[in-house]
């Protein structure tokens, strides 16, 4: 395993042969997982119904509901986004960016980067785009646009290319990608209401 700096790993190589194998872009068929979330998330305004002055707002206090020690940070400037877009040469999710102009990334559970700061998502995704020792270990990651991690090495992703809301998780042992939460919202519902942080396993 490539020795990388900002990015935690653990466990081993994966299989160069077995890689295409595991690859799972489809939905999880397990009812859970298709579940309408509303067990897992107060009620409180979607982001993307809300009106413009509630919008500075719903992340934040949807995510203190849910877990009221979560690491919320100073919101990011929407020149750094724009700025930011620039450098990855690809728009954000409109949900990711309306949670980081209220919050520079999230510390969940144990301390686990739930959501990035906006630094972290450039770096580590042009990272993952254009190291070569990646490009001879793993699948493409150019459709995905990652912004997220369990502390152990397997990382959390929109899909974008073709653009979708589902957030997926590369699991770094096998390099299999599969579905986890139909949203940002859904994401944050199902890992920071759970205990561990292996959340998208027990299905």
């Amino acid at each position: 395993m490539p020795r990388v700096t900002g990015v935690r790993w653990a466990g081993r190589k994966a299989d160069r042969g077995s890689r295409f194998s595991v690859l799972r872009l489809s939905k999880c068929s397990s009812d859970s997982a298709h579940s309408s979330g509303s067990d897992l998330w107060p009620v409180w305004p979607s982001a993307r119904s809300a009106g413009p002055a509630k919008l500075l707002t719903v992340w934040r206090r949807a995510v203190l509901e849910v877990f009221p020690a979560a690491g919320i940070r100073e919101p990011v400037r929407a020149s750094a986004l724009a700025g930011a877009e620039e450098r990855l040469g690809r728009s954000l999710p409109a949900e990711l960016k309306q949670l980081l102009l209220e919050s520079d990334g999230l510390l969940g559970r144990t301390h686990v980067d739930t959501v990035w700061t906006l630094d972290q998502i450039v770096e580590r995704n042009l990272l993952f785009w254009t190291d070569e020792s990646f490009a001879q270990l793993y699948m493409s990651f150019d459709a995905f646009l990652f912004f997220g991690d369990n502390g152990g090495g397997d990382q959390f992703a929109f899909v974008q290319k073709p653009e979708r809301a589902d957030v997926f998780v590369w699991e770094h042992e096998s390099d299999s990608r599969r579905w986890v939460a139909r949203d940002l919202q859904d994401y944050l519902g199902r890992s920071l209401r759970t205990g561990g942080d292996d959340w998208y396993r027990q299905w």
